[in-house]
C-alpha cells in the first residue's frame, strides 16, 4: 500500500487551540499534528499531541455523539476527571 506522508516533520504544527481567541494560557502549551487526513483517514481524527510542562490539551469536556481517546506515548501527564486526578504512564490508554 503507499502512503501519502513520507515523513511526519512534513505536517504543519498547530500550538495552542485554534479558533479560541481567549482560551487558558496553559493551552499555549499544547502542540498537535493532525495526521488522519494527511494519510486518508476519513472516518476519525488522529492527533499526535506535544504538551510543554505544565501545559493542557484541553478543557474538561465530554462528547455525547463520539468517542475519544487517548494513548500515551511518552511523559507523566495528569487526567482530571470526576473521580480526581490521575498520573498518566506510557503505554496507558484512556
Amino acid at each position: 500500500m503507499e502512503t501519502k506522508l513520507a515523513n511526519i516533520s512534513d505536517l504543519p504544527v498547530t500550538t495552542g487551540l485554534p479558533g479560541v481567541a481567549d482560551a487558558d494560557v496553559r493551552l499555549s502549551g499544547k502542540h498537535e499534528i493532525r495526521l488522519a487526513k494527511a494519510v486518508g483517514i476519513t472516518q476519525f481524527g488522529v492527533n499526535l499531541v506535544t504538551l510543554d510542562p505544565g501545559g493542557m490539551s484541553s478543557s474538561r469536556h465530554w462528547h455525547m455523539a463520539e468517542d475519544e481517546f487517548l494513548y500515551i506515548l511518552t511523559g507523566t501527564p495528569t487526567l482530571v476527571d470526576e473521580n480526581g486526578h490521575h498520573i498518566l504512564r506510557p503505554g496507558d490508554f484512556v
